[in-house]
């Protein structure tokens, strides 16, 4: 289970630190035991936190992103001594397993998940850590079979016993195993994986719906133990064949660093549908993105298109500030790029073999010196299928 922000947010970090942001934060940490202070981010990845708190070692998850992310890292890299096996206990599930030395979890858009680690004689009359995972984010046409693969991962230092796994999603949706989802035992280190056959019933509305995979299992002593990992899928609609205008096309997720991705006009202000035209070093373009950095924008192309293209640089709103660059993302592969941009250049066309990609995303950076007056724009952007 996850909290939100502002409760423990990766807002908070400055640095590699971590400042305590009072509140329901500092209450959470004297109430455990801990001292408010001593904070230290382990830069993992960036949506990832390590905090040290006195005697004992809280490890907290961040997730800044717009998306599931799976994070992971280790007892030991939280400042802990080698042992055989530590007590994790879930500070938002209230429930205690144990660990191998591993701490991993999928945690959604905008969540934390918080641990207290320890080294605890009775480790072995906890049931054993798992940790439940996707292969791929759900992306489903409607009316048509999708597959998806769920793996559930033993991380203590004892066996899973009587593991169960379970997908449940709307009502009305077709969801069936098409392999295993039960075994009676999965060691330590191994996996229990299930492919499932996921349909949404024809007609479904484009749009994200909750999806929920449930493990239940046992320990060695017979202590029973669930795992719930809540998931997002989305209905999507596939791109039309030939060439058709990105500022057309749903999106699946955007975020931008002032206001909201805007279509067909510049960024503008914090405000939806503020925009200006588009206009790059003096030209108007009548189609395309205006955003600003940082900024992510992700469509569904199903592997059934070929290139994405665009003319890029900063809006001439941004008056002589600002810097960006552009990058075209093919599934997880950097398919194309921009050098860093001022306003003294003028549009430049960029192009991305996008070939068999499932999803692509056009994101701007701030070209290394903050995003101030960063408004930059995907003008012209199109897909072709």
């Amino acid at each position: 289970m996850t909290r939100p922000c502002p409760f423990l947010c990766s807002s908070t970090l400055t640095g590699y630190g971590v400042r305590p942001r009072g509140g329901a934060h500092a209450d959470v940490l004297v109430e455990l035991g801990f001292e408010a202070g001593g904070l230290l981010l382990q830069p993992d990845r960036d949506v990832a936190g390590l905090v040290a708190l006195g005697a004992g070692r809280a490890v907290a998850l961040f997730n800044e992103t717009g998306s599931a992310q799976r994070i992971t890292t280790t007892a030991r890299a939280a400042g802990l001594p080698g042992a055989d096996a530590y007590a994790v206990r879930d500070l938002w599930q209230h429930t205690t397993t144990n660990t191998a030395g591993t701490l991993s979890a999928t945690v959604p858009a905008h969540g934390t998940v918080l641990l207290r680690v320890s080294v605890d004689d009775k480790w072995a009359s906890y049931p054993p850590a798992v940790e439940a995972t996707l292969d791929v984010n759900p992306l489903l046409e409607a009316g048509r079979t999708a597959k998806l693969t769920t793996t559930v991962t033993d991380l203590g230092r004892t066996p899973a016993r009587d593991l169960s796994v379970k997908l449940t999603g709307p009502a009305g949706w077709r969801i069936k195993a098409a392999t295993p989802r039960a075994a009676k035992a999965v060691p330590t280190g191994t996996s229990l994986a299930t492919t499932w056959r996921l349909t949404a019933p024809a007609g479904t509305p484009t749009g994200a719906y909750p999806l929920t995979l449930t493990a239940d299992y046992r320990s060695p002593q017979g202590v029973a133990a669930r795992s719930v990992l809540p998931v997002r899928a989305h209905v999507v609609t596939a791109p039309p064949a030939g060439t058709s205008y990105l500022s057309d096309r749903p999106w699946l997720a955007a975020t931008n660093g002032w206001g909201p991705v805007e279509r067909d006009t510049s960024n503008g202000e914090s405000g939806a549908g503020d925009g200006r035209p588009l206009t790059i070093g003096g030209t108007v373009f009548a189609k395309g993105l205006g955003a600003h950095a940082q900024s992510d924008v992700e469509f569904y192309t199903g592997g059934a298109c070929t290139t994405v293209s665009a003319m890029v640089g900063l809006d001439d709103e941004s008056g002589t500030r600002g810097s960006v660059a552009f990058e075209i993302w093919a599934d997880g592969r950097k398919a194309a790029s921009t050098d860093v941009l001022t306003n003294a250049a003028p549009a430049q066309a960029l192009t991305a073999d996008v070939t068999g990609a499932r999803t692509v995303r056009l994101v701007i950076t701030d070209g290394g010196d903050g995003i101030d007056y960063d408004h930059a724009d995907w003008a012209d952007a199109k897909l072709s299928c």
